[in-house]
């Protein structure tokens, strides 16, 4: 009767008391962090989980560990920084940031990690470890309050390939929206970290007197059973190589322990000193070798191959974590974040495939803008296949080796010399893994690439990126165990030792650490440069499961990408850059009080190089648009722009240009269809733009552009003269001065005031003759034209304007080439460049009626 009464009691209930009443509850479960204004996070159902069907639920007093990632700040920014850090011609060039100054300007707030911490509580999850740069949470929770938090059913399914089951959830989790929550890792275990390597154990010493070493023929290393080990990678990869790594610190992801006696033994056996090894081990991992699988080869043959590339590096950090850890965010944020005491490694190798999500890719964001150089192997399936959820047929690429910023290793069979372990040839190996990404576009410095032979993408990014040797390796392993190992796991950290050796050499040149490497080995890849700098692979296939692709090509492919350093070349390349080098003279001029020059390179594309007046040039960088050209280029200053022209294959000329510290248009024709076989030159008069050409007649033809308007048609500029190189051009005022070299081997001059027609040509007086095209410069109301003498040294002529010129001087300094100078002012100085005999731009510059200085080169390599 009791309850009845108060059961009446309460439907009694004044309505208009109750209704207040229940929208003041209503309102403060609103306010419950748990239950705030929903928003779905993408990118935690595996892919797998609409193929299969549940096989039952964990328990729900089952605890589960998750992480929590928050996001980076100001990403619009990171990814300009990110741009600027690898383009040598940007401001911040290499210039890197600490892990304490990229936190400062990109990692989330200290308010949003409270904010966090404190939602993660009141969904009754316990913080089992927190991070210093505010972008982790690692949390404790049922499978209850998993699910009641985040709005998602865990259920248990049989995994289609491996003989295990997995639990996953089949939606997205829902979260408060205004919570700064990035990623939720740990809400399945489908794709655990996994390693494909193979190997054979070595014969013992009286089974290989009885039956040889166990190595094929024609690839023996000197390593017991034949195998590669010790010196035997720098004699192959870096031979006559005094660096050794020293100074440097080379990061290792290890799933597994190893035995600290199979180091120094392979230390021993090839004669190294013994590398100091710093262990960093995370969320309980303890360093124990297993007992089975090849975790324990894996971690050996990680360390012994990275020493065995840098035998004197400073450290080995081994980064250890459970092998059963349903992510690496934690290990990936220490490497670019130490928190254990660790020097931060600047190069880092991983031989573990990944679970992907997008605190991965910020980590490795965080290491591109640290200066840090992250290598991931590219597989040992061979060919990239369709993805198919669930197939055995089928190979995917192995995470984290194709994301933008990493470097994908391929693998190769390499063949030595047999008396001194040289280098001697190298073909794919059947299983290195490549093909395009089925998860990432095409990164910049991948496009622009011919892929009609190597079937290749031109929209998703295409892997691997390089390779290195990856059979017949020699691992101590399992305490005490020589065995004989393959796999593009070997190849990866050869790599992250090779790029030790990168780095001593920049900072013994006082340079910055490379950094993620992939921009410049693209760079290097497509320029003349490259056969000194790789061994590039172009036999074999990876074709092992289909048959059809891929085979290995000339340049870059889809089995060992770019192909295998080529030592001491290669080094400095990617740590100083390639010297500039060009066979044909150059082009200046001056915007802004810069100076700016521009020259082809050898394989016909156009650069260019600036100083800021009274500084250092700063390097050479490739105009947009690789266009092509046999001769010299032209150039001019207008309103705060610079035009470039060039004649291009078909003897057309064409035009690039760009507003001052912007990027360069691309190359198209300039109307008209003049056509030339000597470089152009261009000036400029107020908002007009000239264009001088050599015609084929070897009459001087003029063409001419409003600024911002189209060229029109060709005419020839009066006067009996021809000439059989470029003309030169100079504004002073209103006036156009032409500069010619006549078939006399004097040199003439025409001039027209703006809007004038021109007259005939007037010999320059003095006895230089030249066999090229003459420059010309403005100082004030001087006029100077700068000539090659016949015996290959620089002369200058000058005229004050309404006065005759005098006779040729020769500039100070001495220097000689067999190309034509080219010459430009700024305020009171004339700068002069010619092309040395070594290919190399060389400068001469003097202040107003004042000695030149000598010649020295600009200096500025490239990548």
């Amino acid at each position: 009767m009791k309850a009845t009464r108060r059961l009446a009691m309460v439907v009694s209930y004044p309505t208009r008391l109750l209704i207040p009443l229940l929208i003041a509850a209503f309102f403060s479960l609103l306010r419950l962090p748990c239950m705030g204004q929903e928003r779905k996070l993408t990118g935690h159902v595996p892919l797998i989980v609409s193929h299969l069907k549940p096989v039952g639920s964990p328990a729900a007093s089952k605890d589960i560990e998750l992480v929590i990632s928050l996001p980076l700040r100001n990403q619009p920014e990171l990814n300009t920084l990110l741009h600027d850090l690898y383009d040598p011609f940007g401001k911040s060039y290499r210039h890197f940031l600490t892990p304490e100054q990229f936190n400062e300007q990109f990692a989330p707030t200290e308010a949003d990690y409270q904010r966090v911490l404190s939602y993660a509580k009141s969904c009754k999850f316990s913080v089992v470890n927190t991070q210093p740069n505010r972008t982790l949470v690692r949390v404790s929770a049922s499978v209850a309050n998993i699910e009641k938090a985040l709005r998602v059913k865990l259920q248990t399914y049989k995994h289609p390939t491996e003989n295990r089951s997995f639990y996953a959830t089949n939606t997205e989790p829902s979260i408060d929206s205004s919570l700064p929550i990035l990623h939720i890792s740990g809400l399945d275990d489908y794709a655990q970290p996994r390693i494909t390597l193979r190997s054979t154990p070595i014969l013992n010493e009286k089974d290989m007197k009885t039956n040889g070493p166990s190595a094929p023929d024609g690839e023996a290393g000197r390593g017991p059973g034949g195998a590669f080990s010790g010196n035997d990678f720098r004699t192959a990869y870096a031979p006559g190589i005094t660096l050794n790594g020293a100074g440097q610190v080379v990061g290792l992801l290890s799933l597994d322990g190893y035995y600290p006696s199979d180091i120094s033994n392979y230390e021993t056996i090839s004669g190294f000193p013994a590398v100091p090894i710093q262990n960093v081990y995370l969320n309980g991992f303890t360093g124990t070798p297993s007992t089975t699988g090849f975790g324990n080869l894996e971690t050996s043959m990680d360390m012994e191959l990275a020493i065995a590339m840098a035998p004197g590096m400073s450290t080995l950090n081994i980064y250890g974590i459970r092998y059963s850890s349903p992510n690496i965010d934690e290990v990936l944020n220490e490497m670019a974040n130490p928190t254990k005491g660790e020097q931060l490694p600047h190069q880092i190798s991983t031989s573990y495939s990944v679970v992907y999500d997008p605190s991965v890719y910020q980590s490795f964001q965080q290491m591109a803008a640290q200066g840090q150089t992250f290598f991931g192997y590219s597989g040992d399936q061979g060919a990239y296949t369709t993805y198919t959820p669930g197939s055995k047929t089928d190979i995917l690429p192995f995470p984290p080796g194709d994301y933008s910023y990493v470097t994908s290793v391929g693998g190769t069979q390499l063949t030595t010399a047999s008396l001194d372990g040289t280098w001697s040839s190298e073909t794919t190996w059947f299983g290195s893994g490549g093909g395009p990404s089925p998860w990432f576009t095409i990164p910049s410095w991948q496009q622009g690439m011919d892929v009609s032979s190597n079937l290749g993408s031109t929209t998703m990014r295409n892997c691997p990126d390089v390779s290195m040797v990856a059979t017949n390796i020699l691992v101590i392993c399992n305490n005490g165990k020589m065995v004989n190992a393959s796999g593009t796991s070997a190849s990866t950290p050869l790599w992250a030792g090779f790029t030790a050796l990168v780095n001593q050499q920049a900072a013994i040149n006082h340079l910055a650490p490379v950094g993620f490497i992939n921009p410049a080995l693209y760079a290097i890849g497509r320029r003349p440069y490259y056969s000194s700098c790789f061994h590039d692979i172009t036999t074999g296939s990876n074709a092992s499961r289909n048959p059809s692709l891929y085979r290995a090509v000339p340049g870059y492919d889809l089995c060992t990408g770019w192909g295998t350093p080529n030592g001491i070349n290669l080094i400095n390349a990617l740590a100083i850059g390639i010297p500039f080098n060009t066979d044909v003279p150059t082009a200046a001029t001056s915007l802004n009080n810069f100076v700016f020059d521009y020259a082809r390179d050898m394989d016909g594309r156009i650069y260019f190089n600036q100083a800021k007046y009274g500084e250092a040039f700063r390097g050479w960088s490739e105009l947009a648009g690789q266009g092509r050209t046999n001769t010299a280029p032209g150039c001019a200053s207008i309103l705060s722009s610079l035009f470039v022209f060039i004649r291009g294959l078909d003897n057309r000329i064409y035009l690039n240009q760009a507003a001052f510290g912007h990027d360069y248009s691309g190359w198209f024709e300039v109307q008209g269809h003049g056509t030339t076989d000597a470089a152009p030159a261009a000036a400029s008069i107020d908002n007009v733009v000239y264009v001088f050409i050599k015609g084929m007649d070897g009459k001087v033809y003029k063409n001419q552009a409003t600024f911002g308007y189209g060229f029109g048609d060709w005419f020839p500029v009066p006067g009996t003269i021809q000439t059989n190189t470029a003309p030169a051009v100079v504004t002073h005022g209103k006036t156009i001065y032409v500069f010619i070299r006549g078939l006399d081997g004097r040199i003439y001059k025409n001039e027209a005031d703006k809007g004038h027609s021109f007259g005939d040509w007037f010999p320059v007086p003095g006895t230089v003759l030249t066999d090229a095209a003459p420059a010309v410069a403005t100082i004030n109301n001087t006029l100077y034209v700068i000539v090659k003498g016949l015996d290959g040294k620089i002369y200058k002529n000058e005229a004050d304007f309404g006065h005759s010129f005098g006779d040729w001087f020769e500039l100070q300094g001495g220097g000689t080439t067999d190309a034509a100078p080219t010459a430009t002012s700024i305020g009171q100085s004339l700068f002069v460049f010619m092309k040395g005999h070594d290919g190399k731009v060389y400068l001469n510059q003097a202040a107003y009626r004042h000695a030149f200085s000598g010649w020295f080169d600009v200096g500025g390599r490239y990548y």
